[in-house]
């Protein structure tokens, strides 16, 4: 069952506790500190109401936030998975090609050029919308960086940036999107979620949910 290998992923990971309580279930996650112990300054909750909704919460010294919600628990333990992946996650960012597009003015050709020889082509569009992809546009004379939804949902990075800076932006998140494919298809087949809780995973792993 897909869920309990997700359980069975974070507990051999993580510092990870189960309590079960008058109906509610909480999941306690902590990152390892090198003796195996908890390390406390930020962790994560996954808590299952009355209502059988499961929200997402980030705990850092103490102070809980909530940052998704989800109507099944397999998705909640995905979204867990993934935001606590993706903070140990260190991005694979190419110094000289950050150098590369912070030297360049105002042409877009140069900014497709090299980020198209560093982003497959399904990860990023520019000028041209494009579902499921880092999109930098132009608007008013400055730049803005976004992600696309199938449902034609936005969530922006970056608006009214000059060039250079908005296509470092778009390059940081296109790697991030890229890492977000690779955590999600390591389940394969195996997942069965609809698209909106998929798209909820992803804006907390973007955190912009």
């Amino acid at each position: 069952m897909l869920k309990t290998k997700i359980y069975e992923t974070l507990l051999n990971h993580y510092a990870m506790h189960q309590q079960n309580a008058d109906g509610k279930v909480e999941i306690t996650l902590y990152p390892r500190n090198y003796d195996g112990s908890a390390n406390l300054d930020v962790g994560y909750k996954l808590i299952n109401n009355d209502m059988n909704t499961w929200k997402l919460l980030k705990v850092e010294r103490g102070q809980e936030m909530k940052i998704g919600e989800f109507e099944e628990e397999t998705t909640g333990l995905l979204g867990l998975y993934i935001i606590a992946e993706g903070q140990l996650y260190k991005l694979p960012v190419d110094q000289r090609v950050r150098e590369s597009l912070a030297c360049i003015d105002d042409d877009m050709d140069a900014v497709k050029s090299i980020l198209e020889q560093q982003i497959h082509p399904k990860y990023f569009s520019a000028d041209i919308e494009k579902e499921d992809a880092i999109n930098l546009c132009k608007d008013q004379g400055k730049y803005s960086v976004y992600y696309l939804f199938k449902s034609g949902e936005k969530i922006f990075f970056s608006k009214g940036r000059p060039l250079n800076s908005a296509s470092i932006i778009a390059y940081n998140f296109c790697l991030l999107l890229k890492k977000f494919d690779e955590f999600f298809d390591q389940w394969g087949s195996e997942l069965d979620i609809t698209q909106t809780e998929i798209d909820k995973v992803k804006k907390v792993y973007f955190g912009k949910n």
